[in-house]
């Protein structure tokens, strides 16, 4: 069995998290040659910056970018892989290279397919609320996440569970499932069933106006946006000329006008729609991470004068 592939993505499950990149190191762990890592961002200081890009140097794997992958058909074709593996590339892999892979593309998505199909399923399992997500590990095929399965496997997700410790959980169970199939894939002695014909759902992409926060939402609905959107776009609001981010905050059962500002406790708090969101933590535009408490010592007379 040839351990030669290509690797697609950057292996960030979600917008602006953090990876370890367990996949792409489980994979040269478990003895696979990566010819080239594949990356869908341009190749500068801040792609250096990349978790994967510094593990795939460290281990004197070629690092590349393609501005048209439709128009590099011929460069990832002198490979000579039979397949790649994809976690999290953020691009649409056009046929022409698709068909380069006698074996295919192995695409590793954080969600139980058909649901969560696009690109941001971590972020949109949060905002819905729902108590489970899992790996799909796929073919990749021309429709998106549309391809059929290898091999799936759910997790339950608490409540208060942040974007960054949902992409770690499955960054980890993406591992452990694709080095539990590869050889079997490989050998072709698994083969992958088709995504049931129902039950597909698609999730758009975020925007940075997505942040905002709406003062007249519900505090569940407020802190789903506060851990959905950790890291990007990011849960924001103006105090006057003031942007802030919010990082973390949490609920009181008190009555008061939709959007109006109270001191709490050393703190401040904003009323929603059904009570108090106090703040504990926040990041002022242009300055660092701080307490609600230290946010008032600092800027109080300014918004409460």
């Amino acid at each position: 069995m040839s351990k030669q592939i290509l690797f697609f993505g950057n292996e960030k499950l979600a917008t602006g998290v953090t990876t370890k990149a367990q996949i792409f190191n489980g994979l040269i762990e478990a003895g696979f040659e990566i010819k080239a890592l594949i990356i869908a961002q341009k190749l500068d200081k801040y792609s250096d910056k990349l978790e994967i890009v510094k593990l795939a140097k460290q281990n004197r794997i070629e690092v590349k970018s393609f501005a048209s992958l439709k128009q590099s058909v011929a460069e990832i074709a002198n490979y000579n892989v039979d397949m790649a593996v994809l976690a999290a590339y953020g691009k649409i892999v056009p046929p022409e290279v698709l068909n380069i892979f006698k074996i295919g593309i192995i695409n590793i998505h954080p969600s139980l397919l058909p649901k969560h199909r696009g690109p941001t399923p971590i972020e949109s399992t949060i905002l819905n609320g729902e108590n489970e997500t899992g790996v799909s590990i796929m073919k990749l095929a021309a429709d998106m996440d549309a391809g059929p399965i290898y091999k799936q496997r759910s997790i339950k997700i608490s409540p208060n569970e942040s974007k960054q410790a949902i992409a770690d959980k499955l960054d980890l169970l993406g591992k452990k499932l694709l080095l539990e199939s590869i050889e079997a894939i490989v050998a072709g002695n698994l083969t992958p069933s088709d995504q049931p014909g129902y039950g597909a759902t698609y999730d758009k992409l975020i925007t940075k106006e997505d942040g905002d926060i709406n003062w007249n939402e519900s505090w569940a609905q407020i802190d789903k946006k506060i851990r959905a959107y950790a890291g990007w776009p990011k849960a924001r609001f103006n105090i006057g000329y003031i942007e802030l981010t919010l990082i973390k905050a949490h609920f009181e059962n008190r009555s008061g006008k939709n959007g109006e500002l109270v001191k709490h406790d050393g703190s401040f708090g904003i009323y929603c729609n059904n009570g108090l969101v106090v703040v504990d933590q926040l990041i002022p535009s242009g300055a660092k991470t701080m307490s609600g408490q230290e946010f008032i010592r600092g800027y109080g007379s300014k918004i409460f004068s």
